[in-house]
């Protein structure tokens, strides 16, 4: 019943059919987000990443440096230099500041 030249009607796999495809997708920037407030700051933007339904998997939001603008923008620095030294650098940093009237 069967064929005996069933393997010559097959069509062989060619190397370039069996090769990995390349990403058509941009990958997605690491984001850094440093805010002087260790709740409400980091709960809000966490809600709004959510709301706008955006791709949370590379945003880092660290709210655990203090409350001067100078000591987040420190922190931020300090943490930017260490993960670039770990050869896995953020590719935009922000930093978050109430309206309080502040020394620094």
């Amino acid at each position: 019943m069967g064929s005996d030249d069933l393997h010559d009607k097959r069509k062989a796999k060619r190397a370039g059919d069996l090769a990995r495809r390349k990403s058509r997708r941009a990958p997605y920037d690491r984001v850094l987000i440093v805010c002087e407030g260790s709740k409400t700051e980091p709960h809000y933007l966490q809600e709004l990443i959510d709301y706008l339904e955006l791709n949370s998997a590379n945003v880092k939001i660290d709210g655990s440096c203090g409350s001067s603008p100078n000591t987040v923008v420190g922190y931020a620095r300090q943490k930017y230099t260490q993960e670039k030294r770990n050869n896995d650098a953020f590719d935009r940093v922000f930093c978050v500041f109430d309206e309080d009237t502040h020394t620094t």
